[in-house]
């Protein structure tokens, strides 16, 4: 495998999307939750702490989630409608190689506005006089391993459907992983034989993404244990290299030339 190749597609993938001007998705956000945060200013200490947290966390949880599903599922349509991919599978570089690069050139740009979202939490918290925790960041980390294994997910739905279907599939996707916890607990509570091996069925066949959401952990101004971030990092490699390879294996079957 190509490490030039890969690099070289990911530089270009980098830079496109950041050309496309998505860091203003970033300053809109800023701005929308300081007036927020702004807004519960009256309460108490305590209170504006959890707020604070619980509100700012779960808004650049969704945010960025939204970013991940938005941005991988129009990366292969956008390129085929432009007819920019016909200049770069036509050249010595394999399916595969284009794949990663992709992935690691989009993974780079939310990285970016990964710390753009920390810096615009942090500076809030600073402005409203909140104490800056070391336990709050491990948030953030929970919300970027998420969005490594949904972007790989926007990959596979994108590879077979276009993006409003990708788009669609995912979120369903994203919102029954965050299900099946309950749906776990449900399952061994349960007397019904029908209902258990049903809903054992679902619960395989989906990632436990709720074992990513560390904002509790922030909220109790604990730290997030070894055995949840080892079990957090093992899922998303987990899964995210199947549906790598089952992207892979779409992708090498298409007619593109």
């Amino acid at each position: 495998m190509s490490l030039v190749a890969i690099r070289v597609v990911a530089k270009n993938t980098y830079l496109e999307v950041i050309r496309d001007r998505v860091l203003y998705v970033l300053v809109m956000f800023a701005v929308v939750f300081l007036g927020l945060c702004f807004a519960i200013g009256q309460l108490s200490y305590d209170e504006i702490f959890r707020l604070s947290m619980s509100m700012g966390l779960a808004g650049i949880h969704i945010c960025f989630i939204g970013l991940t599903i938005f941005l991988g599922s129009a990366f292969f349509y956008r390129e085929i409608e432009s007819k920019t991919i016909y200049t770069i599978v036509v050249r010595p570089i394999s399916r595969s190689q284009y794949l990663l690069g992709k992935y690691l050139g989009l993974l780079a740009v939310l990285s970016v506005l990964l710390l753009g979202f920390i810096l615009a939490f942090t500076l809030i918290q600073l402005l409203m006089g909140l104490p800056i925790l070391a336990t709050t960041y491990s948030s953030f980390l929970g919300v970027f391993l998420e969005s490594a294994l949904l972007l790989t997910v926007t990959f596979f739905f994108s590879s077979i459907s276009k993006p409003f279907i990708a788009i669609t599939t995912t979120v369903c996707f994203f919102l029954i992983g965050h299900w099946v916890s309950s749906l776990d607990a449900l399952v061994a509570k349960s007397d019904s034989a029908v209902f258990y091996v049903a809903g054992n069925v679902i619960v395989r066949a989906f990632p436990q993404l709720e074992a990513l959401n560390w904002r509790p952990f922030a909220i109790a101004k604990v730290h997030v244990g070894l055995e949840d971030l080892s079990f957090g990092i093992y899922l998303t490699l987990a899964w995210s290299l199947l549906f790598f390879i089952l992207s892979v294996m779409i992708f090498r079957r298409k007619d593109l030339v």
